[in-house]
């Protein structure tokens, strides 16, 4: 007789959930499925027997995005202790079918790459109508929903929403009764947020817990009866989810689609979309696995048992899946979706994930709060000093950071954590339990303590790793291969590495990481040499993100390897209108990325526009990185034969474009003229300039000082310049200040004069006393409310001195007035005690006892007398 029907068990499960993932293997053991379906997109269900590969490494995450647009992208992360991920493994192991069975990626991306179009439409309809006004208001809405979509994709789970892990503790509940005693009444009555939203946190909250996070701990994840039956826990878990879902009937999500003619229209609810195309798919499965069973059947000439699919997904789908609906009614609700993309406009592969990164929401949004933490309740699920060695774990860290931490310590805050459990009414010491007996008994009552160890404790630095033999976009191969050749090892969290740019490796690994950069890839961060003043040193902060595959994939169309992409990127940035400033910036770093191509276009264009460039700020900005450029030589192995003449044409027209440019200038403009300035100087100073050269800038900057139209800042800063490289004499200084900082100048103006003067340069007035003699006599010149309005300006360039500085200033200042204010005095009526102090001290030098005074009278004399 012909089998008819199979036998499907749904099992609602948690996303990255150890203990959730326990009781699956415990149920798949028993049921021994033939057909094993996952939520998850259908149409990669080819990439999930890789999970099984000997070299994959979890965590990892499935990366789709669309060819044509990598900016659209999903993932789908998983890691050990993810249930998805075990299901997968037993599957493979017991040869088992395999699939997922939620809505595909090709109408996932279509779906938003239809919405990407209807904004960019919306925006240049109202950009052409110009309403500035309404055009910002709508703009802002569609940009709104466009975000909504971005965070509530159609793949998005309502049962995975991220979770907080906030608890109360103050209404610690006793979790150990069963779901069947949740009355539904009470379900329907729950207000506040949409049930569908987190229905973990409506449960929790009827429990008496703030937050989903801490119900699930105690109820699933922590709870340890092995022998309880694991069908009869996700048939609880489910009718208790049927009674969320009956209480939100009327909570519906609605969300605006397009029709053929452009219309908007109404469709259902996300979830009510993903739940049908699964129903549809878990009864074409169905048919196949009849199908075949009902041909083995005939092929054996026997009667075999109804085959078993198990079904996982998110607890929340459960009664949905289950539900009675028709194909024809599921079907119906699916024809409003957008037309799927081609297979060759959709890509799919998987990339290494990070652990801190399981700890925020993604692709479906199963964020968890600790992931180190569910790690380590998935290590040690089966050993018995589970708390323990999580304990140990954080004593260990808390060592490393240099903290004192005793064995007795860490013995205490296992047993306060189990104290606590007790108290709060829990069944098992929980994640909050740990942290409070932490903070008490290894931080000694700091937060800050544990707050500095929390983020590599609870997040950890792991990260994935895929087969050598895994299809990859080029430029994620060519990063691997790269990685590879300079022993670049990607760490979730950051680490500091210095570079030596004259060894090779240090050279290598500077050019991947400045390549990386043009990409928008930051990888690395770029740090001051610190104590190093040579320009063969670099530091850098590593710190990898998974979103990085994304963004080198979005680079593809500049080429298939890293050189030619990023190559090819700065040429197009440099061929577009840059400011010359920022064109100079760009060939220093195609020098010191070694693009050979970007370097000669950019070279060609900075003379182009070098000799049609009036601007003074962006001939300054120029020459600072154009200078650096030719300090890089040694270091760098690149030809910069043209630099030198770059530099010189740059300088020479600078020169003579700054005297004009410096007059009439507001306060902000004359503080953005300073800083280019004062850079743009200090290179000059290492450029090695000729004589004549040089000649031309110490008379531009000679022009600023003198002339009576330039801003004060810029004049006192120049006659600074000036006085330092000693091209002004003493004599005319003195004249110059004396002038600019006396009465009859408005006192704005010597404020701003002595602002440019002095600033980062005050300690010359240690050294020179003409110098000093002037400041004191223009600042004793000051009305009091004068000097009351400028006091800030004082403080802040005093504030470069140290405190011995200040205190040998001060001395300069007060002279005899200082020495005179010390006076001494002797008071002989001590001599008798200090008399008796030196008996005493030699007796005690030649080990004898110390002979008591014969009467304390005279001390209390000699005391009084002293005060």
């Amino acid at each position: 007789m012909a089998i008819q029907t199979p036998d499907i068990h749904y099992l609602g499960i948690r996303h990255h959930g150890p203990g959730s993932t326990s009781r699956l293997l415990k149920a798949l053991n028993e049921l021994q499925p033939d057909c094993v379906l996952i939520e998850g997109p259908s149409d990669c269900s080819e990439l999930l027997p890789l999970l099984a590969d000997k070299q994959m490494r979890p965590p990892v995450a499935l990366l789709a995005y669309a060819a044509d647009s990598p900016e659209q992208h999903l993932y789908y992360p998983f890691t050990e202790y993810s249930p998805e991920y075990q299901a997968c493994l037993w599957a493979v192991k017991q040869q088992a079918t395999l699939a997922f069975i939620d809505l595909p990626i090709n109408i996932q991306l279509a779906a938003r790459l239809q919405r990407q179009q209807q904004l960019e439409e919306a925006m240049a309809k109202l950009e052409a109508d110009g309403q500035s006004e309404d055009s910002k208001t709508v703009n802002a809405e569609l940009l709104l929903e466009d975000a909504q979509l971005e965070e509530d994709p159609v793949e998005q789970s309502a049962d995975d929403s991220d979770l907080t892990d906030e608890t109360d503790h103050s209404n610690g509940a006793d979790n150990t009764d069963s779901l069947d005693n949740v009355d539904s009444t009470e379900a329907i009555n729950i207000s506040g947020k949409r049930i569908s939203n987190d229905p973990i946190g409506v449960l929790a909250k009827l429990a008496g817990y703030q937050d989903g996070e801490s119900w699930w701990n105690d109820f699933i994840e922590q709870n340890h009866h092995e022998s309880e039956d694991s069908q009869a826990l996700f048939a609880s878990i489910a009718e208790v989810m049927a009674v969320l879902r009956a209480s939100s009937q009327n909570d519906k999500l609605i969300v605006e689609g397009v029709d053929a003619d452009g219309e908007a229209v109404d469709i259902e609810s996300r979830d009510d979309i993903r739940e049908a195309y699964m129903r549809l798919q878990v009864a074409d499965y169905s048919k196949q696995l009849i199908k075949q069973t009902n041909s083995s059947d005939n092929t054996n000439n026997k009667n075999t048992k109804p085959p078993v699919i198990a079904v996982v997904c998110g607890a929340w789908h459960v009664p949905a899946l289950q539900a009675d609906s028709t194909q024809k009614a599921d079907k119906q609700m699916l024809k409003d979706l957008p037309k799927k993309l081609t297979a060759s406009k959709v890509k799919t592969t998987w990339i290494p994930w990070t652990s801190a990164r399981l700890s925020k929401a993604s692709g479906y949004g199963a964020g968890v709060a600790s992931p180190m933490w569910y790690q380590h309740l998935w290590d040690y699920r089966h050993h018995p000093d589970q708390l323990t060695y999580w304990i140990r774990h954080i004593a260990h860290s808390l060592r490393e950071q240099g903290q004192i931490i005793s064995t007795a310590s860490v013995i205490e805050t296992v047993r306060l954590s189990h104290s606590l459990a007790s108290v709060r009414g829990r069944p098992a010491v929980g994640f909050e339990e740990i942290i409070d007996a932490t903070v008490s008994c290894l931080c000694f009552g700091e937060p800050l303590t544990w707050q500095q160890i929390a983020t590599t404790v609870l997040q950890g630095n792991r990260v994935g790793q895929i087969p050598d033999n895994m299809p990859l976009a080029p430029l994620l191969e060519d990063l691997q291969r790269q990685q590879k050749l300079t022993k670049l090892k990607p760490e979730a969290l950051g680490d500091t590495l210095s570079l030596d740019l004259r060894s090779e490796s240090g050279n290598k690994r500077s050019v991947l990481l400045h390549r990386l950069q043009i990409l928008n890839v930051s990888w690395g961060t770029l740090l001051s040499s610190g104590s190093s003043r040579g320009t063969f040193r670099e530091n850098w902060q590593l710190q990898w993100q998974p979103e990085y595959a994304v963004q080198l994939v979005e680079n593809l169309v500049y080429g298939n390897s890293i050189e030619q992409a990023s190559n090819n990127k700065l040429i197009e940035v440099m061929g577009g209108d840059l400011p010359l400033d920022k064109l100079a910036t760009q060939v220093q770093l195609s020098l010191t990325a070694q693009l050979d191509d970007a370097v000669q276009m950019g070279l060609k264009r900075l003379n182009q526009q070098a000799a049609h460039n009036s601007d003074a700020l962006s001939l300054l900005g120029a020459i600072v990185p154009l200078v650096q450029i030719s300090r890089y030589g040694t270091a760098r192995h690149i030809d910069f034969a043209q630099v030198g003449q770059l530099i010189t044409q740059l300088v020479t027209q600078a020169a003579l474009a700054l005297p004009y440019a410096c007059r009439n200038l507001n306060e902000n403009e004359a503080n953005h003229f300073r800083e280019r300035l004062k850079a743009t100087h200090s290179s000059i100073l290492l450029a090695q300039l000729s004589e004549d050269l040089m000649e031309m800038w110490w008379q531009a900057l000679e022009q600023i000082s003198h002339s009576t139209e330039t801003s004060p800042l810029l004049s006192g800063l120049s006659t600074r310049l000036l006085y330092q490289a000693e091209q002004l004499e003493r004599d005319e200084l003195q004249r110059r200040l004396k002038r600019t900082l006396s009465p009859a100048i408005a006192s704005s103006d010597a404020a701003a004069y002595f602002d440019g003067f002095f600033s980062e340069a005050v300690q010359q007035l240690q050294y020179d006393t003409d110098l000093l003699t002037t400041l004191e006599q223009w600042l004793m010149s000051l009305a009091d409310d004068a000097f009351v309005q400028y006091l800030p300006l004082f403080k802040r360039v005093f504030a470069d001195l140290d405190r011995t500085e200040r205190q040998y200033l001060l001395q300069k200042i007060l002279g005899k007035q200082y020495q005179a204010s010390i006076l001494y005095h002797s008071h002989v009526d001590l001599l008798p005690l200090w008399q008796q102090q030196q008996q005493a001290l030699a007796s005690l030098l030649m080990g004898q006892a110390i002979v008591e005074p014969e009467s304390e009278l005279m001390e209390q004399d000699a005391v009084e007398e002293l005060k």
